[in-house]
């Protein structure tokens, strides 16, 4: 039997990797690299997919709460992501501290309007 949730937690942890790994690209693309912007359209991409997920599963009452959970999730599963990389603890912890600073208010602000 399937968690009820798992598809969210599975929007989460896509999301949170794809913040983690852009984090990580950005030591190595200058800005406008097309890498980063595939990875933009990325981000975007799982932004919509958690929103869907959300929409679908919440009262928009219950939205706003969601808040510190997806934030708390971002920030294991961005570490989780940033684990993988051969890089020292404190550019790991600067990588997770980027993908946790993603702002959640465009995704969850038209859910709540």
């Amino acid at each position: 039997m399937r968690c009820p949730q798992e598809g969210g937690l599975l929007a989460v942890r896509t999301l949170a990797s794809r913040l983690a790994r852009r984090a990580h690209l950005r030591r190595f693309c200058s800005d406008g690299h097309p890498v980063l912007a595939i990875e933009e359209s990325l981000i975007e991409m799982a932004v919509s997919k958690l929103h869907e997920f959300i929409l679908s599963s919440y009262e928009r009452d219950d939205i706003p709460s969601l808040r510190r959970y997806v934030e708390a999730a971002v920030r294991v599963y961005a570490a989780e992501k940033a684990v993988s990389y051969d890089e020292d603890e404190s550019v790991r912890q600067a990588i997770v501290e980027e993908a946790c600073s993603f702002s959640l208010d465009r995704m969850l602000a038209p859910a709540i309007q």
